[in-house]
C-alpha cells in the first residue's frame, strides 16, 4: 500500500518506497483498460513484488504511451524504481518532472529532498523539506525527517531543536522522543535521554526502539546490568523478529557472565549500537568517559527531579519524576511510587501528565475520590489529555456516576479517535451500565470497522448479535486506504468503460467514506466499478462499506468478487470468512480461512478465527486444539493468548 509519509520502520536510504502517493487503488487495479492504463498498472503491481526493472520498463512505456498516464504520480512512480536500481540521475529527473507537472506535489517533492540527503545535497533536502513543512504545517514528519538527518551528520543541536518543534506537534509520539534521546545522548545529556525514553514507553510499554537504546544506555553508561537486562528482555518480548534482536541475545548472555563484558570496537562507541528510530545504526561517535556513572536509583531521580522544578523547570521535572515512579513500580515498591507521585504533584502542580498519573495509582489501589480529584485537576490544566478522560470514566463509573464516565469517554473518544481502549470502553458503558442498545450496537459496530487486528473484533460481534437478533452482522473493518493524491471534483456522469474515471469515482468514493456519508460512498464504488470491474480494492470497500450498514448480503458479495478479481487478497477472503461464520455457513467460512493460511502459512490470525469456530462444536475440539496451539505457536504474546491458554487448560 503506498503511504503519504515515511513509516517509522523505514530506512532513509529506502524512503522513496514509502512515498509513493498518488491512487491507492492503483496497486490492485486489473489489467484492462488502455495501453498506457495498462502499463501504469502492471509497473505498480512489479514494484510492490521488488521487481524494479520490471516496473521501470512498464512506468516508462505507460508514460510515453499517446494515452499515457503522463501525471505526477506515474513520474513519481519511475522516480522510485530507478532509485531502487540505484540509478539516482534517473530518479532526480523523474522527481523533478512529477514537480514540473505538479508543483505541490507533496510525495515527489519529499522523495526528493530525501535523495538530496542520500547524495549528501543536505541544503537542498532541507529546502525541500521546509518547503513541505510550510505547505502543510500539521505534519510533523518534515521535521522528523530534518532531525534524522541532523542526528546522521552528528549535529546533535540542530537534530534537537527541530525534534522539540515535532514534539510540540505530537506531545506524545514515541518515535520523536526516541529521535530526541538520541540527540540528548548525542548532546551529553545521557540523564535526558533515559527521560525521554521512558517518556516513549510510558506511552507505548513496548516500542522496541526505546527499549533497546534504553538497555543500551543502562548497559555502557550507568553499568546498571540489571535493568539492561530487563529492558532486552521486554524488547525481545516485543519484537523477536527485530533485526537488532541477535545483538540482544548475545548482549544477554554477556551480561550473565561478569567475567566477561559486550565488548565495543575501538573504533566505534555505544552509539553505534543504538537502535536509531529509523532501524539504522546510528553514526559512529567517540564518547569521552573520563570516571563511571554510578547505577541511578528512585532516590536519586527523584532528587534530580525536585531540583529541576526548583529552578522553574517542570516539565522537565515532570519527565524525571516519572522515570522515578516507573523504576519504583517495576521494582514493585508501591509505598516509593506513591512517595514521588505525591512530591511531583506538589512541584509539578502545572503538569497535567503528573495528575493523571497520581490518579491512575490512586485508582489502582482502591482509592477512587482520591483518583477523581486528582483526574479532573489533570482535565483542568489539559482538557484534551485522554488518560485522564479515560481514568476519570474508570473512577466514575466505579462509583455509578455513568454520566461523569459518559461524558470522559466520549472525549476521549473524539481527542484521540483511533485510541481502541477509549471506543471500547465507550460500547461497554453503553451495553452494560446504560443498556442503550441502540449506541452500544453502533459503538460495537464503529469498534470492529476502525480496528481491525484488535482481539475485542470477535467479543464485539457476539455482542451485536445478542443486542440485534437477526439483523446483527460482522461489521468487518476496511484495510487502511490512503489519503487521496489525485482526483478530480466532477459530478457523477454517464458511465463508460473508462479505467481514469474508475480512479476519480473511488477517490470521490473514499472522501464520503472517510466522512461516513454510506450511500454516497457506495454509489461511487459502484461507478468506479462499472468503469473497471477489475478494481479488486473498490469491491473490497464497497464491501466493507455495506457491512457497515448492516447490508451482510451486499457485503458478501462485494468481498466474493474481490477475491475473484484477485484470489490473493487476504483481507477480502478474511472478511468474507467472518461474515459466513455470522451467517452459519461454518464449513464455507473454514474453506475461506484455510485458503488463507495455503496463501499465507503464518497468518495467526486466521489461526484463531479457525479455533474459535471449531470450538464452536464439541464435535471438533481436536480441531480447535490444533488451530489454537498454531496461532499460539505464532503469536504467543497476542492480547488474546491468555484466553486461549485457559481454553486449551480447560479441554
Amino acid at each position: 500500500m503506498m503511504r503519504p509519509f515515511l513509516g517509522e520502520q523505514a530506512v532513509m536510504r529506502t524512503l522513496l518506497g514509502t512515498m509513493l502517493g498518488g491512487v491507492t487503488v492503483m496497486l490492485l487495479a486489473g489489467c484492462g483498460g488502455a495501453p498506457g492504463e495498462r502499463e501504469f498498472n502492471a509497473g505498480v503491481k512489479e514494484y510492490e513484488r521488488g521487481n524494479f526493472v520490471r516496473a521501470k520498463s512498464h512506468f516508462e512505456k505507460s508514460i510515453h504511451q499517446p494515452d499515457g498516464a503522463t501525471d505526477a504520480v506515474a513520474w513519481n512512480y519511475l522516480g522510485c524504481s530507478a532509485w531502487r536500481l540505484h540509478q539516482l540521475t534517473d530518479a532526480r529527473d523523474a522527481f523533478e518532472a512529477s514537480l514540473r507537472l505538479e508543483a505541490g506535489y507533496t510525495a515527489a517533492q519529499y522523495n526528493l529532498a530525501a535523495l538530496n540527503a542520500a547524495g549528501g545535497n543536505i541544503s537542498q533536502a532541507i529546502a525541500l523539506l521546509l518547503q513541505v513543512g510550510a505547505r502543510e504545517p500539521a505534519r510533523t514528519e518534515p521535521l522528523e525527517m530534518m532531525g534524522q538527518i541532523y542526528l546522521n551528520r552528528q549535529t546533535w543541536l540542530e537534530a534537537r531543536h527541530v525534534l522539540l518543534e515535532a514534539l510540540t506537534r505530537t506531545p506524545h509520539a514515541p518515535r520523536v522522543l526516541t529521535r530526541l534521546a538520541l540527540a540528548e545522548l548525542g548532546t551529553g545529556d545521557s540523564r535526558r535521554a533515559v527521560a525521554l525514553l521512558n517518556q516513549a514507553l510510558d506511552d507505548d510499554a513496548k516500542y522496541p526502539p526505546a527499549l533497546f537504546n534504553l538497555a543500551i544506555i543502562y548497559q555502557q553508561f550507568y553499568h546498571d546490568k540489571i535493568q539492561a537486562a530487563v529492558l532486552l528482555r521486554r524488547f525481545l518480548e516485543a519484537a523477536p523478529q527485530d533485526e537488532n534482536a541477535a545483538l540482544a541475545r548475545q548482549l544477554l548472555a554477556d551480561l550473565g557472565a561478569p567475567s566477561a563484558p559486550p565488548a565495543v570496537a575501538p573504533t566505534s562507541s555505544v552509539r553505534s549500537l543504538l537502535h536509531v528510530v529509523t532501524r539504522r545504526a546510528a553514526p559512529t561517535v567517540t564518547v569521552a568517559r573520563t570516571e563511571t556513572v554510578a547505577p541511578r536509583t528512585v532516590e536519586s531521580i527523584a532528587q534530580e527531579a525536585v531540583a529541576e522544578a526548583e529552578h522553574g523547570r517542570t516539565p522537565q521535572a515532570m519527565i524525571l519524576f516519572l522515570e522515578a515512579a516507573g523504576r519504583a513500580e517495576r521494582e514493585q515498591n508501591s509505598a516509593t511510587q506513591e512517595k514521588v507521585l505525591t512530591l511531583a504533584a506538589q512541584h509539578c502542580f502545572d503538569q497535567a501528565r503528573i495528575h493523571a498519573a497520581l490518579g491512575r495509582f490512586q485508582l489502582d489501589h482502591g482509592r477512587t475520590t482520591a483518583a477523581l480529584k486528582a483526574f479532573k485537576q489533570a482535565l483542568v490544566l489539559d482538557p484534551k489529555l485522554v488518560p485522564a478522560h479515560l481514568g476519570l470514566a474508570d473512577a466514575a463509573a466505579r462509583t455509578g456516576e455513568y454520566d461523569a464516565a459518559l461524558v470522559a469517554l466520549k472525549a476521549a473518544v473524539q481527542y484521540d479517535p483511533q485510541n481502541a481502549d477509549a471506543l471500547w470502553q465507550l460500547a461497554q458503558l453503553y451495553d452494560r451500565a446504560l443498556g442503550s442498545t441502540e449506541h452500544a450496537a453502533t459503538s460495537y459496530r464503529q469498534f470492529a470497522r476502525l480496528f481491525t487486528g484488535d482481539p475485542r473484533v470477535l467479543k464485539a460481534q457476539e455482542r451485536l448479535a445478542a443486542l440485534e437478533p437477526g439483523t446483527a452482522r460482522r461489521q468487518l473493518p476496511a484495510t487502511k486506504t490512503e489519503k487521496r493524491v489525485v482526483a478530480q471534483e466532477t459530478a457523477p456522469a454517464a458511465v463508460a468503460a473508462n479505467p481514469l474515471a474508475a480512479v476519480q469515482a473511488y477517490n470521490r468514493a473514499r472522501e464520503f467514506q472517510q466522512r461516513q456519508e454510506w450511500d454516497s460512498a457506495i454509489g461511487y464504488y459502484r461507478r468506479a466499478i462499472a468503469n473497471n470491474p477489475g478494481m479488486a480494492t473498490a469491491w473490497f470497500n464497497l464491501g466493507v462499506v455495506n457491512a457497515t450498514k448492516g447490508d451482510a448480503a451486499g457485503a458478501r458479495d462485494a468481498y466474493e468478487h474481490a477475491v475473484k478479481v484477485q484470489p490473493d487478497m487476504i483481507a477480502a477472503r478474511y472478511n468474507l470468512a467472518l461474515l459466513l461464520r455470522e451467517a452459519h455457513e461454518r464449513a464455507a467460512a473454514v474453506a475461506q480461512l484455510r485458503e488463507i493460511l495455503r496463501q499465507q502459512p503464518d497468518a495467526a490470525a486466521a489461526y484463531y478465527v479457525l479455533g474459535y469456530i471449531h470450538a464452536d462444536d464439541p464435535l471438533s475440539t481436536e480441531q480447535a486444539k490444533s488451530a489454537y496451539r498454531k496461532f499460539l505457536e505464532l503469536a504467543p504474546n497476542d492480547p488474546n493468548a491468555a484466553n486461549v491458554r485457559d481454553w486449551l487448560t480447560r479441554h
